[in-house]
């Protein structure tokens, strides 16, 4: 599989909060206080699960041979 498929099982497998959060910033790049108002979070609890969500990213693909 590509890079592509890996991060697409990556996203699969996060609670939907977290996906919704990652796809909101890093595909639509709406900004962490829009998406906080979108899910009732503050802004430093948006910030923490994406900088949580890219760690897990970021081990998920070096174990599947990915250099990051």
């Amino acid at each position: 599989t590509g890079l592509r498929d890996t991060i697409t099982e990556f996203l699969r497998s996060l609670p939907a909060l977290d996906r919704d959060l990652f796809v909101g910033r890093y595909f639509y790049a709406l900004s962490p206080q829009v998406l906080a108002a979108d899910q009732g979070l503050t802004r430093n609890a948006v910030n923490l699960r994406l900088k949580r969500i890219r760690d897990q990213l970021r081990i998920y693909l070096k174990e599947r041979g990915y250099t990051v």
